[in-house]
């Protein structure tokens, strides 16, 4: 088997295997935050009512009244989620599982290629090349072991992840409540559409196959996302 089909098979299979399950999962636990966010909603009305009757010998505020309901609904809602297992934390499984997977596979292709590895290869030792690396590519990148000359495949990997976070952006505004935007918002959409250009950036110097194996992983994630 050709070193650039082992790289893309390597793709499919860890991310189909270990990533796609946990991605599953968290999509129900957001689904099921979202008609946990409707209960609540509905439940206002009748926590209103009760604590009226509550705080009727005491003299609140109506701000303060506003407040203490909001409170109450707050954490009732968060009770929900825990039971639930739709705790907001869910959304950060599937970056949990992809990180190491994907700076795993990273440090292996740099090895392969014959780039010594920080922390684990001595400073100036030089790596052997894995055998058939340098000339089992395919299309215009023949040669593995070294940075597209051309700029083609960066340019398609940052395009992949710039639609990844075009797709995600969407999708997580149907489980968010539409306001003014925060400070927060913003930095996450900065960072979120501006990693793709970072990451263009540095595929520019890295050796083809480890952008092959970036952009088969971020096509995989389009495919997904689409999909589900």
């Amino acid at each position: 088997t050709p070193w650039w089909a082992v790289i893309v098979g390597s793709a499919v299979v860890l991310r189909g295997s270990l990533t796609l399950p946990v991605f599953i999962y968290q999509q129900r636990a957001m689904a099921r935050a979202q008609r946990l966010g409707r209960v609540s909603a509905a439940w206002q009305h009748s926590m209103r009512a009760s604590l009226r009757l509550e705080t009727a010998d005491k003299s609140l505020t109506p701000m303060q009244f506003q407040a203490l309901l909001e409170q109450r609904v707050r954490r009732k809602h968060h009770e929900l989620l825990l039971k639930q297992g739709s705790h907001p934390i869910m959304n950060f499984l599937l970056p949990l599982a992809q990180l190491p997977i994907w700076v795993s596979m990273t440090y292996v292709l740099r090895h392969l290629c014959g780039v010594p590895l920080p922390y684990f290869d001595t400073v100036g030792s030089s790596v052997d090349v894995a055998p058939a690396m340098a000339h089992e590519g395919i299309l215009w990148f023949s040669d593995l072991t070294v940075a597209d000359p051309t700029f083609v495949l960066p340019a398609i990997t940052g395009a992949l992840y710039l639609a990844n976070a075009v797709v995600a952006r969407r999708s997580a505004a149907k489980f968010m409540r539409r306001g003014p935007p925060t400070t927060m918002s913003r930095v996450i959409d900065v960072v979120a559409f501006g990693s793709p250009v970072l990451m263009t950036y540095i595929a520019a110097g890295q050796p083809v196959a480890i952008v092959l194996y970036w952009a088969v992983s971020a096509a995989f994630s389009l495919v997904q996302n689409l999909v589900f």
